[in-house]
C-alpha cells in the first residue's frame, strides 16, 4: 500500500506544478494606468474588468502604444509571484499588439 502511495506523488507532482494558465490566442483588453494607486503602474483590464499585472510590459514598447485606455490584443502566461499593487494576476506577456 505504502508503495503505491509512493508511485501516485511521484505521478501526481509534475502536474501540482505545471499550473500555469496561458493563453494561445489572443485577447481583447485595454491597458489602464493606475500609477496614481500605492505599488501600481500600468496593468491590463480584460473586458470582463479583471485586471492583470505584466511583470513585462516595457519589452513590448516597439510593438504596440503603451498609454491609458490604449485598446490592445495580449497573449499571455500566468506566472508566481508577489506584487506590491495587488489588483489582478501576475502575468508575463507572450505577445500584444494594438487593436
Amino acid at each position: 500500500m505504502r508503495l503505491q502511495f509512493v508511485y501516485l506523488l511521484l505521478f501526481l507532482l509534475p502536474l501540482i506544478g505545471s499550473c500555469n494558465k496561458s493563453t494561445t490566442e489572443w485577447v481583447k483588453a485595454t491597458l489602464k494606468d493606475l500609477t496614481g494607486f500605492d505599488g501600481c503602474g500600468m496593468v491590463i483590464q480584460l473586458e470582463d474588468q479583471s485586471y492583470l499585472e505584466p511583470i513585462n510590459l516595457s519589452d513590448f514598447s516597439s510593438n504596440a502604444t503603451i498609454e491609458d485606455n490604449q485598446k490592445i490584443w495580449v497573449k499571455y502566461i500566468e506566472v508566481s509571484g508577489g506584487s506590491i499593487c495587488m489588483v489582478g494576476k501576475i502575468i508575463e506577456i507572450k505577445d500584444l499588439q494594438n487593436r
